[in-house]
């Protein structure tokens, strides 16, 4: 109500549209939810923190994916967002890519300077670091005991995943989802950013011309 009531106040302000969609998240309003990330996204400047909890959503909704590609623009904008890395572990673990998984749950524990990763992710990463030089491609999941459907990391506290990514579909590995296309939505807000900051530049620049062209 507060959040609403603010956005009334000032509708421009993306960090309120990502509150609110951490609200409607947590009450399970998913389209609601989804709204208001899109809004947060479209009125400020790209959020790592926004792109994962859009991740932690398309999670929850069983499309592995959307939620590859969510998570990899957080650490895109932010290579050290841990809750995005750890995410990252969950998804490939639960999809039996173990040294995906690995490379993630590396990557957010050597982002960690604040003891903020979950013991579970750490518990997780020991065991693929002892597991994984031993693997064949033929290892199921099963055997490696892996993680709860509640790894998955917010921002903020944890939401679970429940049955999300339950089916086992090769996604692309760390390496190659690097250079996915970034959705539509953060290329436009990008280029939008790019052109505003080259516009102020050459009003500068053509202001500093015009005076020297005077003095000449």
């Amino acid at each position: 109500q507060w959040l609403q009531s603010a956005l009334e106040l000032d509708s421009t302000n993306g960090k309120t549209w990502y509150l609110l969609g951490r609200c409607q998240a947590a009450l399970n309003n998913v389209q609601e939810a989804f709204a208001a990330y899109r809004s947060s996204i479209d009125k400020t400047e790209a959020s790592a923190d926004t792109w994962c909890s859009i991740g932690v959503l398309y999670q929850e909704q069983s499309q592995p994916m959307d939620a590859l590609q969510a998570y990899f623009c957080a650490v895109q904008l932010d290579k050290c967002h841990i809750a995005a890395w750890a995410n990252l572990g969950t998804l490939y673990e639960s999809m039996q890519q173990y040294k995906e998984a690995l490379k993630c749950y590396k990557n957010a524990v050597n982002a960690d300077k604040n003891n903020e990763v979950r013991p579970e992710i750490r518990s997780r990463l020991a065991v693929l670091q002892q597991l994984v030089p031993k693997l064949s491609d033929k290892i199921t999941g099963s055997t490696l005991n892996g993680p709860n459907n509640n790894c998955v990391t917010s921002n903020q506290g944890s939401n679970g995943a429940g049955s999300a990514c339950g089916g086992i579909t090769k996604l692309p590995t760390v390496d190659e989802a690097w250079s996915l296309p970034i959705p539509a939505e953060l290329t436009q807000r990008q280029l939008q950013l790019i052109l505003q900051e080259a516009a102020a530049s050459d009003a500068g620049s053509g202001s500093s011309k015009r005076s020297e062209r005077h003095l000449a």
